[in-house]
């Protein structure tokens, strides 16, 4: 958050005052140009001032207005104790905002175009190999729990398979590594995380700490695959994929594979070297850009 104080004396003839602002906490672009009008005067000398924060999202700017006290908070505005304070601002690059505007038909039509291709791609794999499973879905972290829950619902009676990765699409995974080390009907294979504290967001969870909770990326065994399947309904979603798979499996006995080198974030050294050399099983936290470095190397 950024604040910025005013007081009468900063007004000028003009009836403007300019002070600068340092943009943190203003998710407005470099180009942002402020204008704050003090009009009125302010009794007892008091300090004016305004705070901006992005708590409402990026599209505007939450303003506060009040008088300035000792310590934390602020005394609620009153106009006769504090000017009234104005905010203008200005759009970066106004005609390219409109050329934009004008053109979004045509960027919709493209972009319907490029989704029919999408479709007919994805229609094409379905006939041909029947590998693709369709669920309503929303594609966040906090849904993630919810899909994983459907797709494995879905899936229990229309596919036969053995085992389950789960992962994500931040991720490479080495398959020959992973189809070679496959083992065990109540198997789950990952590497895990022992005795984290439980994170405010979970707290309906009451336990001090998690039980071991996965990598993002993890081999799970049919028998518990199909136990998530079949309780789909009554188990509850939690933070995240591997949050919720650590309490949902807590009480089933699995047979926890630990192995590091399911462990491939961005903090390990030299990581895209290890997995091309086969020592890790999978990168973690891929941007983009990573991820097509290390396909097209």
């Amino acid at each position: 958050m950024t604040i910025i104080s005013f007081s009468a004396e900063d007004k000028t003839d003009s009836g403007y005052s300019f002070k600068p602002c340092d943009g943190k906490g203003l998710e407005l672009g470099p180009g942002f140009q402020g204008l704050l009008y003090l009009s009125g005067g302010v009794k007892n000398k008091q300090k004016c001032f305004s705070s901006f924060n992005t708590q409402l999202g990026n599209h505007g700017v939450l303003q506060i207005t009040g008088f300035k006290k000792t310590g934390p908070g602020v005394v609620p505005k009153n106009e006769n104790l504090c000017s009234l304070v104005n905010l203008e601002y200005s759009l970066v690059e106004p005609n390219d905002l409109k050329q934009h505007i004008c053109a979004r038909d045509t960027q919709n039509l493209v972009e319907g175009r490029r989704m029919k291709e999408i479709e007919k791609d994805v229609n094409i794999e379905v006939e041909d190999n029947d590998d693709i499973v369709f669920i309503p879905s929303v594609d966040s972290n906090q849904a993630a729990p919810v899909n994983l829950k459907k797709f494995l619902a879905s899936m229990e009676e229309s596919i036969s398979y053995d085992y389950l990765l789960v992962t994500t699409d931040r991720s490479l995974v080495n398959i020959d590594k992973v189809l070679n080390g496959l083992t065990g009907e109540t198997s789950w294979w990952g590497s895990f995380n022992r005795f984290l504290p439980v994170q405010d967001y979970d707290l309906r969870f009451t336990a001090v700490s998690y039980p071991p909770i996965p990598s993002p990326s993890s081999v799970l065994s049919k028998h518990l695959a199909d136990f998530i399947a079949r309780n789909s309904e009554s188990l509850a979603d939690f933070s995240d994929v591997s949050k919720s798979l650590s309490i949902w499996l807590s009480g089933l006995g699995a047979d926890y594979v630990d192995e590091n080198s399911w462990f491939g974030g961005p903090e390990v050294v030299n990581r895209t070297q290890l997995w091309r050399s086969g020592q890790l099983i999978v990168l973690e936290d891929l941007v983009p850009e990573e991820m097509e470095n290390v396909w097209k190397d």
